[in-house]
């Protein structure tokens, strides 16, 4: 009876124990799935080029722009080219009389200073005593080298001529005379002669210089007579 009754429990115990040890056994994990590889990035598409900037639509024409324009003025003709033979005989007389002027009013002020500044002066007087058979074309007094007087109408004979005084300082002085005799009967025969006197004129003096010239024989001799007197007051 007692094996019966072990038996029994033992029987009834078993599929108790074994529904436990089923309950009890840890379930089975099920294997993760496989995970497929990624697939690789699909290649970026290229940037699009920007568009290209619209062109700006040409204005519209006005109507001025549609009438064509004038044409240019025709360039004038070179100026003439001056002839190459140097300045005209106008020009240079031109030039001439405004020389000859600027030295004549040079001339008038040293003058005038000079008759402020010294009251000595020499009083020239020139005198021909030429024959009747000659006769003077030309004549000229000359001071310190200066043209004092000069006359190209000839002179008469036996007739004294006063020069314009002449201030100058004292001292020595250089007196020039220059003279063109010809002949009466024969143009053609005549001479120059140019001669220099020294003299000195005293300081405050009134100076008188007579210039005789004098020439008295029959045919021209090529050697004048000319003389100076001074004398002082």
């Amino acid at each position: 009876m007692k094996r019966i009754a072990l038996l029994l429990v033992l029987s009834l115990a078993g599929p108790a124990a074994s529904g436990a040890s089923r309950t009890a056994r840890a379930p089975k994990h099920k294997p993760a799935p496989k995970t497929k590889p990624a697939p690789p990035p699909a290649p970026e598409p290229d940037p699009e080029p920007a568009p290209a900037p619209e062109k700006a639509a040409p204005a519209p024409a006005s109507p001025l722009a549609a009438e064509p324009a004038p044409a240019p003025a025709p360039a004038p003709p070179p100026p003439a080219e001056k002839p190459r033979g140097g300045p005209s005989v106008e020009a240079l007389r031109a030039e001439y009389d405004e020389i000859r002027d600027a030295l004549f009013r040079s001339r008038a002020r040293r003058e005038t200073l000079e008759g402020a500044l010294f009251s000595t002066q020499l009083l020239p007087i020139i005198v021909w005593e030429g024959g009747r058979h000659h006769t003077v074309k030309h004549a000229e007094v000359r001071f310190d080298g200066v043209r004092l007087w000069e006359s190209n109408e000839g002179l008469t004979s036996g007739k004294e001529i006063a020069l314009a005084a002449k201030s100058a300082p004292p001292g020595p002085h250089v007196i020039g005379v220059r003279v063109e005799v010809r002949s009466r009967d024969d143009a053609k025969l005549g001479y120059v002669s140019d001669q220099s006197f020294a003299l000195t004129l005293p300081e405050g003096k009134k100076t008188k210089v007579e210039i005789t010239v004098d020439e008295d024989a029959s045919a021209p001799s090529y050697n004048p007579d000319i003389e100076i007197e001074v004398s002082s007051k």
